[in-house]
This record gives C-alpha cells, sequence and structure tokens, in this order.
C-alpha cells in the first residue's frame, strides 16, 4: 500500500496507472530474481562506456547503497557517486536544488 504523501505525489503524474504500473514493475523484478539470479544488469554494467552520475540515498528503503558502489566499481566508463546522507529513495525530490546543482555541474563538464 501507498502512503498518502507518496500517493498524493505521484497520482498527478501516473493517474490510475499508478497501481497497476507499480504491478508491472514488481512482477518484472520478481521475475528477475527468479530467472537472472537477481542480476538487473550486472553483466551489462562493464559494456557502459559514458560517463554515468549515481545518485543514491543513504537511507533508501528501497535500493541498498551497495548499488551505489556496485556501480561505480564496474560501469565501464567514468562513474560519480554521490550519496546524499539524509536521501531516501528520492533525493531528487527532496533535495531538488542540491540535486539539480549536481546534474548540472556533470552535463556542464
Amino acid at each position: 500500500n501507498w502512503s498518502d504523501r507518496m500517493k498524493a505525489s505521484l497520482t498527478p503524474v501516473y493517474g490510475d496507472r499508478l497501481q497497476p504500473m507499480w504491478d508491472q514493475f514488481c512482477d518484472a523484478m520478481k521475475s528477475i530474481v527468479d530467472d537472472e539470479d537477481g542480476s538487473v544488469c550486472m553483466q551489462e554494467a562493464p559494456k557502459v562506456k559514458c560517463k554515468v552520475l549515481v545518485v543514491a540515498g543513504a537511507k533508501d528503503p528501497m535500493v541498498p547503497l551497495e548499488h551505489s558502489t556496485y556501480f561505480e566499481k564496474h560501469l565501464g566508463g567514468e562513474t560519480r557517486v554521490h550519496v546524499f546522507s539524509e536521501g531516501k529513495h528520492n533525493p531528487h525530490l527532496r533535495f531538488a536544488d542540491q540535486f539539480n546543482s549536481l546534474a548540472d555541474d556533470f552535463f556542464s563538464e
């Protein structure tokens, strides 16, 4: 179930499609875990040759911080990781000004 706060932020964007899209996403993730030994992209990561900015929240309840560390070590191109120490799963929303500045700097290089 969605918290009222999350639902209020996502419903204007996704409307009535929110729950069906989430259900499809969860089904796809389960399939990956069952069929690919849990690897969403481990085999593909080294093939990425462009610069990548990985943004993470240290308090993200959905994606462990180890994912950022993995990408930093295994992506094939230059990788920069930025961790928002107070961030959860949506640091781009909660820390929008900092995120936008970070993204602007990254894309300006």
